[in-house]
């Protein structure tokens, strides 16, 4: 249903870190949002001819000692009639139940 290129957390300036995503979504795949770690906001995804994208800036509580690794990102889709028909966070491929 989703096919992703990557997922990277890159430092920028003033301390805060870049998160990115991209990939393909499958026809049935109306709206594509995202939540981070276990926070159950989700936040829109941009599409266009089945592709994705999304970013977000953070800043840690703490400046890390090297790389960042930030919260997980999750992505949820959802088809034209509004029904959630895939959420990453329950995909046993990206959990730790895996």
């Amino acid at each position: 249903m989703i096919e992703y290129f990557d997922s990277v957390e890159e430092p920028v300036e003033g301390g805060e870190f870049l998160t990115l995503g991209a990939g393909h979504y499958a026809p049935q795949v109306a709206k594509l949002t995202v939540s981070y770690g276990d926070k159950p906001q989700e936040y829109p995804v941009r599409m266009a001819r089945r592709a994705f994208v999304h970013a977000a800036l953070l800043r840690p509580d703490t400046p890390p000692d090297g790389h960042f690794l930030g919260p997980s990102t999750y992505l949820h889709a959802y088809d034209a009639a509004g029904e959630k028909i895939y959420d990453q966070s329950q995909d046993p491929k990206f959990t730790k139940e895996e």
